[in-house]
């Protein structure tokens, strides 16, 4: 499943404006993989904000991105609750130190970029959704996007395209 959620975060990517590079899924046993990194991105007509980004990232928000890292996790029946990532520390790998050295491979060194993760929800309890936020912000999660936007925005841009009688970006 996750070859088709990571399918639909890139076509909604590149829906987005952005260029997008995957990262390595398979390496020999001889080296090691640290990164966990399933996208490089690159928006080259990124609008600068006109104040922080919010955490919660909605599909609008993503012409303010430059440049970023996104790691596609989770299963799509799962709230990614504070208790939930404790028990899979997996999920913060693609914002440690071995992941931005590979990010600063594909980036350079004199570019920031930021860590987005794709998750299937956040919890909808307030007081959860806070923890969980604090939790993705103290790993070094820069932002989330929940996958039911994705795949709505996905959705909705397949059909704009196929309305309008144009052939491109998401290539129906």
């Amino acid at each position: 499943m996750s070859a088709i959620s990571e399918t639909i975060v890139r076509e909604f990517l590149e829906a987005s404006g952005f260029l997008v590079k995957q990262g390595s899924k398979f390496v020999a046993p001889s080296r090691r993989h640290d990164s966990h990194i399933d996208f490089f991105a690159t928006h080259p007509a990124a609008i600068e904000p006109k104040a922080a980004l919010p955490f919660e990232l909605q599909p609008a928000d993503l012409k303010h991105v430059r440049r970023a890292v996104f790691a596609v996790k989770g299963w799509h029946t799962e709230t990614f609750s504070a208790a939930v990532m404790a028990n899979s520390p997996e999920i913060f790998r693609f914002a440690l130190p071995a992941a931005a050295r590979e990010a600063e491979k594909v980036f350079g060194t004199d570019s920031g970029f930021l860590n987005i993760l794709v998750a299937p929800s956040l919890p909808a309890s307030k007081k959860l959704r806070r923890e969980s936020i604090e939790m993705l912000s103290g790993k070094g999660v820069d932002g989330v996007i929940e996958f039911p936007a994705a795949v709505s925005y996905t959705h909705l841009r397949a059909h704009e395209t196929r309305e309008d009688g144009g052939g491109g970006g998401l290539g129906v």
